[in-house]
C-alpha cells in the first residue's frame, strides 16, 4: 500500500494537481482584494448591454477587436455578470496557461528530463506575481498569454512534423491561434509577424542541420538596416504629421529600458494605476532594472552555453532558440513601435512576448543544470516573491455603488468624474446613473460616455439630483452653490443643489 502511494505522490500528474490548486488559491485570494478599476468596469458594463448595443460600443471604442468580449458574454451568461465570474473567466486561462507550460515541456524536449523541468514550468507560471494579477484581471490578458503560448507550441509541432496529414493539422491551429490572437488584441499583429520571422530564422538559419551561416549574416544585415532605417529616416515625425501616434499615456521607452520586462513578469506590477503600471518594489533596496538586466545576462549566458556545448542535440538548440528568439523579437517590435512614435509598450500589451520569455528563460535555465538543480533557481525565485512589498488599496468602488443605493428619494446619481461613473455603475443597482460635464463635448473618444444618454450639463441639475464629487473637487462646486449632504468614505463628498 506505501509503494502504491509514493507512486502516486511521485506521479508527474499528481505534482500537476498540486500546483494548479496552488495557482487557484493564490488567484482566488486575490479576486475579492479590489473593485474592477476603469479597464475592469468597461468590460462589465458593455457585457451588460444587448448584443447589438455592446457591439455598437465595442466598435466605437476603437480599441479591442470583439472576441474576448463574446467569449466573456458566454461565460456570464452561464456563470453571471458578477466580478467573481467576469474575474473567474480570466482565473480559468491563466490557470490553463500554467497546465499548458508543462505539456509544452513535455512535447518538445528531453523526454527523460521532462517530468521535473515541465513541473517547474508550470510552478513558474502559477506564482508569478504578474500572471497572478493579469489572471485577476476580467479583461483579455490571461487569454492572449493562453494563446501565445500555444501557437508557439503548434508552430514548432507544424515545422518539425513530417508527415503531410500531422502537418497540415498543426498548421491549421496555428492559423486559428493566430487570427485569435489578433481578434482578441490589434497590436498581437506585433507577435504575429515575430513569430513569422522566428519561423524564418528556424528554417533557413538554424536548420536541421546546424547553423547556416550566410543566412545568419543576411539576417544581421537585414536587423542593422532596420536599425539604421529607424536611427536615420524620419519615420516618426513623417508619422506626427498624419496625426497617427500611440496611446498619448505611454510613454517614450528607451531602448535600455526594454530588459524591464524581466522584472515585470517575474515579479509583478501594480495593474490597476492608472497610466503605464509601475513595478512592484521589494522590501530590499535593489534596482530594478538591475535585477532586471541580472535576469537578462543569467539568460543570455546560459543560451549562448547551450549553443556552444556538445551536450545538447541540434533539436535541443533549436528548440530553446525558437522561443528564445520568439520573446526577444516581440520585444523589439514594440521598441520600434515606440521609436517611430505609436507608444505601446506595456506590459500587458506585451503579454504574447512576455510569457513565451518567462516560459523561455526556464527551459533554457533548466536545460544548463539539469534535473533536481533546477529546483535552486525556483527557490530563489520564491524567495524574491516573498520580499515583495504589499500592494496599496484603492478606492472601492462597491462601498460607493452600496452607499448610493441605499439612498433614497434620488432622482439622478451625477458623478462629477465619468471615470467614477463607468466603476461605479457596473455595481449599482440603478440604472439613473449620470455624469456630470461643463461643456457639450469634453469626453470625446469614451464610447460608453454620451452626452445625450448620461451626460448632465451643469445647468440641467435639478432639485433631487445628487453629485458625487471626489473629495478634492467639493470646494469647486460649494462655490457653485452646492451643498453637503454626507459623505462615503474618506475619498467622495454627496452634495445637491
Amino acid at each position: 500500500m506505501w509503494k502504491k502511494i509514493l507512486n502516486i505522490l511521485k506521479n508527474p500528474l499528481f505534482i500537476l494537481a498540486i500546483i494548479f490548486i496552488v495557482g487557484l488559491v493564490l488567484r482566488l485570494l486575490e479576486i475579492n482584494r479590489t473593485s474592477f478599476w476603469y479597464d475592469e468596469a468597461f468590460t462589465g458594463d458593455v457585457l451588460k448591454m444587448s448584443w447589438k448595443d455592446m457591439f455598437a460600443v465595442i466598435a466605437a471604442d476603437k480599441v479591442h477587436p470583439p472576441l474576448f468580449y463574446v467569449i466573456a458574454r458566454v461565460w456570464a451568461s452561464i456563470f453571471g455578470f458578477t466580478q467573481e465570474s467576469l474575474r473567474g473567466l480570466s482565473i480559468f486561462f491563466g490557470l490553463g496557461t500554467s497546465i499548458l507550460g508543462y505539456f509544452v515541456e513535455k512535447n518538445l524536449f528531453d523526454k527523460k528530463r521532462f517530468p521535473i523541468v515541465g513541473l517547474v514550468i508550470a510552478l513558474a507560471i502559477a506564482i508569478s506575481p504578474f500572471f497572478i494579477a493579469y489572471s485577476n484581471e476580467a479583461r483579455s490578458y490571461s487569454f492572449l498569454a493562453l494563446l501565445a503560448l500555444g501557437l508557439a507550441f503548434t508552430v514548432i509541432k507544424w515545422l518539425d512534423s513530417k508527415e503531410k496529414l500531422e502537418k497540415r493539422k498543426y498548421l491549421i491551429i496555428s492559423l486559428i491561434l493566430g487570427i485569435s490572437l489578433c481578434a482578441t488584441h490589434y497590436l498581437q499583429i506585433v507577435f504575429i509577424i515575430a513569430v513569422i520571422c522566428t519561423v524564418l530564422i528556424y528554417k533557413f538559419v538554424f536548420t536541421e542541420k546546424g547553423l547556416n551561416k550566410k543566412g545568419l549574416w543576411r539576417t544581421l544585415g537585414v536587423i542593422l538596416l532596420a536599425i539604421l532605417g529607424i536611427l536615420f529616416l524620419p519615420i516618426k515625425a513623417f508619422l506626427l504629421s498624419h496625426d497617427i501616434s500611440g496611446m498619448w499615456w505611454i510613454t517614450d521607452v528607451k531602448l535600455y529600458e526594454v530588459v524591464r520586462v524581466y522584472y515585470s513578469y517575474f515579479l509583478g506590477v501594480v495593474r490597476y494605476m492608472d497610466g503605464v503600471p509601475p513595478m512592484r518594489d521589494l522590501i530590499v533596496d535593489i534596482p530594478q532594472l538591475l535585477l532586471a538586466g541580472s535576469l537578462f545576462l543569467i539568460q543570455l549566458l546560459s543560451y549562448v552555453y547551450i549553443l556552444v556545448s556538445k551536450r545538447f542535440s541540434t533539436e535541443e538548440k533549436r528548440h530553446i532558440t525558437f522561443f528564445y528568439v520568439l520573446g526577444i523579437v516581440t520585444f523589439l517590435g514594440f521598441y520600434i513601435l515606440s521609436a517611430i512614435g505609436f507608444n505601446s509598450f506595456v506590459e500587458r500589451y506585451t503579454i504574447a512576448g512576455g510569457i513565451v520569455l518567462f516560459v523561455s528563460f526556464w527551459i533554457t535555465i533548466a536545460s544548463v543544470l539539469r534535473n533536481w538543480f533546477v529546483l535552486v533557481p525556483i527557490g530563489i525565485y520564491v524567495s524574491f516573491i516573498l520580499m515583495l512589498t504589499p500592494v496599496s488599496t484603492r478606492i472601492d468602488y462597491r462601498e460607493v455603488a452600496k452607499t448610493l443605493d441605499g439612498m433614497n428619494n434620488v432622482h439622478r446619481y451625477v458623478f462629477t468624474s465619468p471615470t467614477d461613473l463607468i466603476d461605479s455603475q457596473f455595481y449599482m443597482s440603478h440604472t439613473n446613473v449620470y455624469y456630470y460635464y461643463e461643456y457639450t463635448g469634453k469626453y470625446p473618444g469614451w464610447a460608453l460616455l454620451k452626452d445625450d444618454v448620461n451626460g448632465v450639463y451643469m445647468n440641467d441639475i435639478q432639485e433631487g439630483d445628487i453629485l458625487i464629487a471626489p473629495d478634492y473637487e467639493v470646494q469647486k462646486f460649494r462655490d457653485l452653490g452646492y451643498i453637503q449632504v454626507s459623505s462615503i468614505g474618506s475619498e467622495f463628498t454627496i452634495l445637491s443643489k
